[in-house]
């Protein structure tokens, strides 16, 4: 048992140092197709007198296959302890080898005929007719490929290959590779079983416990997806949709960005987006017709708070709703100065009495005596009364002398408030030329 043990810790750090451990996808399929197709090709070409050679090649490519096979396992052995809270740890740490098993697998067909014919190069173990080439033993390996899945070639006597054992030897080199082939396919087939039970497992349980979702890793993305698509409860639903703030990526903002329509959703939808989705979808919600989903918009570039994300709100300024400007003006009083001051000067004048009332109250933002002296003559003329008193208190904050007269020139303004704000501003300024 020491040396059984001793030998698949072997496997798996070949399996470690080759590659299975690489977190990109895209360069750990193209690291382990290098080794594969380095070694392959090595004992193809290593023939007569170098066949040892081609053996000690293809029985390398054989072995880290094996290899790949262990990693996988001990991967999953993780997986499942952390979904099942026996251990605290990030499942996506350890890499998904699902599809790399698969594609290393499918090299079998080609190692297994190559395995056989280099070893009865170096040995002389088979009965080869003496026309024989490579397809010959291509065939070989393919009759003991199709006697492990059902044996239905032997049912159906089925024979490709004109190649026999010609020696106890070949015949249990034949039996070990069918017995390895049977295994490897049965161990994969109740691992992929065990992996599908789990994620399924762990969408339902997200409806009551979003971190148990997580606990499964991003594999959990699509059918946790398709579960907030269907129809389920919506307290159900809700917890779903944060279980995919921890796991999900922006191709599953994609996914469920529209859900943005259903009021009840809104803000878990909001807070997921704004955690896994691309700042640029937000374009696609600003240009919505809906009114709801151009506010919700708003909400998620605020909470971003990039550059970007203020460009945009910038931008929203000249929406045709009200309401839509109205948050604007709410949205910028945390935006930088350079990106507020230019929707405070639009949104000061606007059409909508609400909106130029909201944004005078940001009027004392504006730092520049020149803008601010320029814009708050038109607005102590003709704008409201609470209009008028936000921008004389924002004509107060600034030393310059030519604020005096417009403050003065409100004493006679016919609202007793504008009146009085005026009064107070004055005063302020004779406090502040005192001192």
């Amino acid at each position: 048992m020491d040396v059984i043990r001793w030998f698949d810790r072997v496997l798996r750090s070949i399996g470690r140092n080759g590659g299975s451990s690489i977190r990109e996808p895209v360069i750990r399929l193209f690291f382990m197709e290098s080794i594969l197709v380095t070694t392959i090709f090595a004992a193809w070409y290593l023939s007569g007198p170098l066949s040892p050679f081609g053996l000690m090649s293809i029985l390398i490519a054989a072995f880290y296959v094996l290899s790949i096979h262990r990693v996988w396992s001990e991967n999953e052995k993780l997986r499942r302890e952390i979904a099942q809270r026996i251990i605290d740890d990030d499942p996506d740490q350890h890499p998904d080898l699902r599809l790399n098993v698969l594609i290393v697998s499918m090299h079998l067909i080609v190692i297994v005929p190559l395995l056989l014919w280099r070893l009865n190069d170096v040995f002389n173990i088979y009965s080869v007719p003496e026309d024989a080439t490579g397809m010959d033993w291509w065939l070989f390996g393919i009759d003991l490929l199709s006697r492990s899945l059902l044996d239905w070639a032997e049912v159906y006597e089925v024979k490709w290959s004109r190649i026999e054992p010609d020696a106890w030897m070949g015949r249990h080199i034949v039996l070990a590779l069918l017995i390895l082939i049977d295994v490897l396919l049965i161990q994969s087939i109740l691992r992929l079983l065990s992996i599908h039970r789990t994620i399924r497992e762990g969408v339902l349980a997200a409806g009551r416990d979003p971190e148990t979702a997580a606990r499964i890793g991003r594999r959990v993305n699509i059918p946790l997806v398709r579960s907030i698509l269907d129809d389920s409860t919506d307290e159900e639903r809700k917890n779903r949709i944060r279980a995919l703030a921890l796991t999900g990526s922006s191709e599953d903002a994609m996914r469920i960005w529209p859900l943005l329509n259903e009021s009840d959703l809104r803000s878990e939808i909001l807070a997921t987006l704004v955690r896994i989705g691309p700042l640029t979808l937000t374009d696609r919600l600003l240009s919505s017709d809906s009114t709801a989903l151009r506010l919700a918009a708003i909400q998620w570039l605020k909470i971003v708070d990039e550059d970007e994300a203020w460009k945009r709100i910038v931008r929203t300024a000249n929406d045709p709703d009200s309401a839509v400007r109205a948050s604007v003006i709410v949205a910028i009083d945390s935006a930088p100065i350079r990106y507020a001051i230019p929707v405070i000067i639009r949104l000061v004048r606007d059409t909508d009495a609400n909106v130029a009332l909201e944004a005078s109250r940001q009027l004392r933002k504006l730092d520049d005596a020149e803008t601010l002296l320029r814009i708050s003559r038109p607005l102590l003329d003709t704008g409201s009364s609470g209009v008028k008193i936000h921008t004389i208190d924002a004509l107060s904050q600034i030393e310059d002398g030519r604020v005096v007269s417009l403050i003065v020139s409100m004493f006679d303004d016919s609202d007793e408030n504008v009146r009085s704000a005026a009064q107070q501003a004055i005063e302020h300024l004779k406090r502040i030329a005192s001192t």
